[in-house]
């Protein structure tokens, strides 16, 4: 079974012909979380298509795979996480490519911040933190304050007027989000510079990642206005791939790449 598996997954590879699309995802999936193992995953963006898998997402791995187009058209562009390995293997090959870096990993960074909060003002109250209302907090948190309902609205007032620290960091977050409310690129910079300067002192060691990121990767943030390109789709194949090794156990790279791409 083995033999006609591997059979099988070459006769598709020799048929299999990657192209370079107009905008490139690159993200990666978990193989195995204990020791820090991913395939680097590269989609069609703006058809939502999985092109290929590689075994790692090393430096080298993913700039051969870029130059293995050879003369053929540069990509319009290519989105991706904030990783720094991806944006080196890109600009090598392409270094005048435009880089996006996916919204929802930016402004994950801005819920991460109002939980940090949230878990050291759960310290200094005790009493409240051992309470199911507590823990319930996180997800009414994490939500935008216009998709609350009436309920959920008055629950999280009733919350933020209790803490004012957690009231700060909630209204941080909804502002950063509202920055991706902007059309236009120019307006989306004023409010970017316009939040950064609204972040208290007090507050900028809860929110040191967001504005790390933002201190470094302020360019490829503020392309997505204009482009408006994500790597969602590539949920969807992580979804695919999580599945594929519930099913079974103990596949090789090959056959687990085989299993995405083609089956």
């Amino acid at each position: 079974m083995r033999d006609i598996a591997y059979e099988y997954i070459e006769e598709k590879e020799r048929k299999c012909r990657p192209y370079m699309p107009k905008w490139l995802g690159i993200d990666e999936i978990v193989l195995n979380e204990r020791v820090d193992e991913f395939c680097c995953v590269l989609v069609d963006i703006e058809r939502g298509k999985l092109i290929d898998l590689l075994p790692d997402c090393r430096i080298e791995t993913v700039a051969t795979w870029l130059r293995s187009f050879g003369e053929n058209p540069n990509p319009r562009g290519v989105c991706m996480d904030m990783c720094a390995t991806y944006r080196t293997a890109v600009t090598r090959v392409f270094p005048n490519v435009e880089i996006v870096v996916d919204k929802f990993r930016v402004v994950e960074l801005a819920n991460k911040a109002v939980n940090t909060v949230r878990m050291s003002v759960g310290k200094s109250h005790p009493e409240e933190k051992r309470s199911d209302g507590w823990r319930r907090n996180r997800t009414l948190l994490r939500k935008r304050g216009r998709t609350l309902s009436a309920v959920e609205r008055l629950t999280l007032d009733s919350l933020l007027s209790r803490h004012p620290d957690l009231a700060t960091a909630y209204r941080l977050k909804e502002e950063f989000y509202g920055i991706y409310d902007h059309n236009e690129r120019r307006a989306a910079t004023r409010a970017l510079e316009e939040w950064e300067r609204s972040v208290p002192e007090h507050m900028r060691s809860a929110f040191k990642h967001l504005l790390t990121a933002v201190a470094n990767l302020r360019k490829e943030i503020l392309s997505y206005f204009g482009n408006e390109k994500t790597i969602a789709c590539t949920e969807a194949i992580s979804s695919r791939f999580r599945d594929v090794l519930q099913a079974g156990r103990g596949y090789s790279f090959q056959v687990l790449r085989g299993k995405v791409l083609f089956g």
